[in-house]
C-alpha cells in the first residue's frame, strides 16, 4: 500500500493542482464557519503541518487565534469575530448576552 497522499501532494498530469475530497470537505466546512477553520479541522482534512503552514507564511490564510486561521483575509466582521473567539474557546463554548440574542 502506498503512503498517503495530502492534499498539496495531488497534481494533475498537467501539473495543475487538483482539489481531493479532503479539501474539498475544508472548504465546506469554512463555508459553514464564515471562512474560518480550526487546525484540528486542517489535520483531519489531512493538510500536513508543513502544507498550513505554507497557507499562513503566503498570507493565503491569517492567523485569527491560535490554531483559528481565516481562510478569506479581508472578513473582519462582527460576526467572524465572535465565531473565531468560539471555536479557539472549544467545545461546550457559547455566545451570550447581546451577541446571542442577534443571532
Amino acid at each position: 500500500m502506498g503512503r498517503v497522499q495530502y492534499a498539496d501532494d495531488l497534481v494533475s498530469q498537467s501539473g495543475a493542482p487538483m482539489l481531493p475530497r479532503t479539501e474539498q470537505a475544508l472548504a465546506a466546512v469554512a463555508g459553514q464557519q464564515r471562512g474560518l477553520v480550526t487546525r484540528v479541522q486542517c489535520r483531519a482534512a489531512f493538510l500536513t503541518p508543513k502544507a498550513i503552514e505554507s497557507r499562513l507564511r503566503v498570507g493565503r490564510w491569517l492567523p485569527v487565534h491560535r490554531n483559528i486561521y481565516q481562510t478569506l483575509p479581508g472578513r473582519d466582521d462582527g460576526w467572524t469575530t465572535a465565531l473565531a473567539g468560539q471555536l479557539a474557546c472549544g467545545d461546550g463554548a457559547a455566545w451570550s448576552h447581546r451577541t446571542a440574542a442577534l443571532a
